[in-house]
């Protein structure tokens, strides 16, 4: 955190101190909403470990490309991951901000999953019989 309680960053930008129920309420909404995107986060972590057990039974030139995606998947998760981290030290003021950031960084690590899906899936279709 910046080194603020939640109370004491509960002061507006006109120097007055907010309700505290306001601020008590936004900030079980806050806390509800980082342990859902920490849940997320251990959920992609599970799906990453199948996909990569999926790619290892896959033929060799396809197991190639399919790492190099696995290896973007992984750094943009870290990058999930760090914005998490700045939405956890957010003051009320920033909050909505990293918050977007938060989303728009989750929304391209699902992009890129479905980017290994959707490759995973072809490669099992043309190698059917």
């Amino acid at each position: 955190m910046n080194g603020k309680s939640h109370q004491e960053r509960a002061i507006n930008k006109s120097g007055c101190v907010q309700n505290g129920a306001y601020t008590d309420e936004r900030h079980e909404r806050e806390k509800t909403y980082l342990q859902k995107l920490s849940d997320k986060l251990i959920q992609q972590k599970t799906e990453l470990d199948k996909l990569k057990a999926k790619i290892n039974a896959a033929k060799e030139d396809i197991r190639m490309a399919l790492l190099k995606e696995i290896e973007n998947l992984r750094a943009k998760k870290e990058v999930a991951k760090g914005k998490i981290k700045q939405l956890q030290e957010a003051g009320d003021d920033m909050w909505d901000d990293v918050k977007a950031g938060v989303e728009n960084s989750w929304s391209e690590l699902r992009a890129a999953f479905s980017k290994v899906y959707s490759t995973l899936k072809s490669s099992e279709r043309t190698t059917k019989p």
